[in-house]
């Protein structure tokens, strides 16, 4: 039986997440959407999305729902989300975007919520990959799968513990502007334009909470740059062992076409952070850009597309609870 799914919130990843969905005819039923905005600002976007091209598919409009390619969408503008109908329609899960509310959505019903953040106590943190195996579905109602950023890292840094044993390390994230930007608290976000760039705060601390035996080990910061799409990480670990680049290289190509396959891709070729747009990896590496100085100071280039990756982590997640 299908995963009945609502999302609440209908902005980037929530569009991209009923994109994938549909489009890779997954065993997952979205029965609802809870919006901030209203129709006639959503599916315009949605079906003209500036980034991803434009929507081939179905999409239509009708009093309190969407039709989409033929399915019956329920479409709610809700701002207090105990008033939604969770329980009468018989969520299983809800997939909460803003991240603000999941204990509220329990109470209306839904039977899990997952948050694409990190929250602040959620009854679980997970990154697929690394510790998904810690879902207990008796314990677990709220569960958090961090963002973007943390599941492109958390794999690489795992891969190069176990080998290598990280004493400490840090990453800086460059992530493309958005229009959310403009309406951010952090007043360096909303300075910036097409021509500027700005550094910002991050979550890279939060790994500690996906591998505990880094936890105060790992720190980062953020620069928001005048791209349209795709992030990249350049990740710096200090090792307790002697490695070289060829060394590294080998052990992540072995890992991506091993127990990392589909989460990590290995790329040869240097290409331009767009081409990289729509790639459902969590992390791409380049090993052209891998560098390893003194024998134990790793760095290693990753690109995301922080969209098209991550949902389709949000994905492997509801098919994870499901077999459960």
């Amino acid at each position: 039986m299908s995963m009945r799914i609502a999302i609440n919130g209908f902005g980037r990843i929530g569009m991209d997440l009923l994109k994938i969905i549909h489009d890779n005819k997954e065993d997952i039923d979205v029965i609802a959407i809870n919006s901030n905005g209203n129709p006639d600002s959503d599916i315009p976007f949605f079906v003209h999305d500036p980034l991803h091209g434009t929507y081939k598919g179905n999409v239509n409009c009708t009093e309190g729902s969407l039709d989409f390619n033929g399915n019956k969408i329920l479409y709610f503008h809700e701002k207090d989300v105990c008033k939604l109908p969770w329980k009468d329609l018989n969520v299983d899960i809800v997939i909460d975007t803003c991240g603000k509310s999941a204990d509220k959505h329990i109470s209306a019903g839904a039977k899990k919520v997952i948050i694409t953040s990190p929250a602040d106590k959620p009854d679980a943190k997970i990154v697929m990959g690394i510790n998904q195996s810690v879902y207990n579905p008796k314990k677990h109602s709220i569960i958090s799968l961090m963002n973007p950023a943390i599941n492109c890292i958390a794999p690489i840094v795992s891969i190069i513990h176990k080998m290598f044993y990280i004493l400490k390390g840090n990453a800086t994230i460059i992530e493309p502007y958005s229009g959310v930007d403009a309406f951010s608290s952090d007043l360096n976000a909303t300075k910036i334009s097409n021509f500027s760039m700005a550094a910002g705060t991050s979550d890279i601390r939060t790994i500690g909470c996906i591998l505990p035996e880094l936890q105060g080990k790992f720190n980062g910061i953020s620069l928001i740059a005048p791209t349209y799409a795709v992030s990249l990480a350049d990740i710096n670990m200090m090792v307790g062992k002697q490695t070289n680049v060829v060394g590294i290289n080998e052990y992540l190509k072995e890992m991506a076409a091993g127990p990392y396959n589909g989460i990590i891709a290995i790329n040869e070729k240097q290409l331009p952070s767009s081409n990289y747009n729509g790639n459902m990896h969590s992390a791409i590496v380049e090993p052209c850009f891998t560098t390893v100085s003194a024998g134990n100071m790793i760095k290693i280039l990753a690109a995301y597309d922080e969209d098209y990756g991550y949902c389709s982590r949000i994905i492997d997640f509801i098919k994870y609870i499901a077999s459960k």
